[in-house]
C-alpha cells in the first residue's frame, strides 16, 4: 500500500486477498490470517503481512476488535470503508455490504473465529476440497429467495479415500431456546440439498442438549465436540442418533454419504481462491 496526496492506493494483488479473508471469515486472528495467506501462496513474509494489516488497521479499511485479549493475539474484522474498496473492485455480497445495517454483531466474534479454526485445521491436513462460508450461502439463498436451504455456517467438502464428501457445519457455542431448536429442525429436514449437518459443540454438557433437541432428525444430524474435532478431524468421535445412540469415527459416518455433485450446489459468488 502506498500513500498519495489525499487517498491511500489500495493494491489488487497485496492488500485485496487480505480484505477478502477477514471480509469472508468475518472475524479474524492474526494467525488465522497469517495461516489462510500462506496457504494461498499469497505472503511468506511475516513482517510483511503485519505491515500491511497494520496500514490497513491505520487507514480504517480493517478494525481491531476489542477480544483481542480474551483471544490473546490480535483479532480483526472489516469495516464500511473496507467493504466498499472491495466492492470498488467487484467483490459484491448481498449478505454484506458497505450499506448493510450491521457488519459484525459483538456476540458473533468468538463464534466466527472458532468456524475459521476448525476451516484451517482441515485445510493444514491438506483433507479440505472446498468451504462454502456463511456469507456466500446467504447471498446464495437471497438470490434462490424460493428454495428451502437453510443459512449453515458452512457447508464443507472434504476429501476421502479418493471420494469428495459434502456436509453442512454447525458451531454452536451456547444454547438456544426449545422453541428455536424446533425451528431448526424443520428448516434441517425440508433443506434437500444437504445429506448429513454436523453439528460442533464447545462442551460435553451442549452436545448432550443438541442430541436430544434434535433427536426426531434421526441420522440426518450428527454431534461432536468442537476442540476434538480440531485435532482429531476425520477420527473425531460424532453421536449419531438413529435407532440407537451411539459415537462412531467421524470417517465411518462419512462413508455412507453419496460422492459430492460439485454441480448441485455450485457458488454463484466465490471466496478468494
Amino acid at each position: 500500500m502506498r500513500y498519495r496526496k489525499g487517498h491511500v492506493a489500495i493494491s489488487d494483488t497485496r492488500d485485496v486477498p487480505v480484505l477478502l479473508i477477514v471480509r469472508n471469515a468475518r472475524a479474524v486472528t492474526m494467525s488465522q490470517l497469517v495461516d489462510e495467506l500462506f496457504h494461498a501462496g499469497l505472503e511468506r513474509n511475516l513482517r510483511s503481512t503485519y505491515w500491511r494489516v497494520r496500514r490497513l488497521v491505520a487507514n480504517g479499511f480493517m478494525t481491531t476488535l476489542r477480544h483481542s485479549k480474551t483471544i490473546g493475539e490480535p483479532a480483526y474484522a472489516i469495516t464500511r470503508a473496507g467493504l466498499a474498496a472491495l466492492e470498488t473492485r467487484g467483490h459484491y455480497l448481498l449478505a454484506l455490504s458497505s450499506e448493510s445495517k450491521n457488519i459484525l454483531a459483538d456476540v458473533e466474534v468468538l463464534h466466527m473465529i472458532e468456524i475459521n479454526a476448525i476451516r484451517i485445521a482441515l485445510m493444514k491436513a491438506g483433507i479440505l476440497d472446498d468451504w462454502k462460508m456463511e456469507l456466500e450461502i446467504i447471498s446464495e439463498n437471497l438470490v434462490n429467495r424460493f428454495n428451502t436451504r437453510k443459512d449453515f455456517d458452512s457447508i464443507v467438502t472434504v476429501r476421502h479415500n479418493g471420494r469428495k464428501l459434502r456436509f453442512a457445519l454447525e458451531f454452536e457455542k451456547t444454547a438456544k431456546s426449545a422453541a428455536r431448536y424446533v425451528e431448526i429442525s424443520q428448516s434441517i429436514l425440508l433443506d434437500t440439498s444437504i445429506d448429513l449437518v454436523v453439528y460442533l459443540a464447545a462442551s460435553q454438557e451442549l452436545l448432550s442438549l443438541l442430541a436430544q433437541e434434535f433427536r426426531s432428525i434421526g441420522n440426518k444430524v450428527v454431534f461432536g465436540l468442537s476442540n476434538q474435532f480440531k485435532t482429531q478431524l476425520l477420527e473425531t468421535p460424532m453421536l449419531s442418533i438413529g435407532d440407537h445412540s451411539e459415537f462412531r469415527p467421524f470417517s465411518e459416518i462419512l462413508t455412507y454419504l453419496p460422492e459430492a455433485n460439485d454441480g448441485v450446489i455450485a457458488s454463484c459468488i466465490r471466496a478468494i481462491s
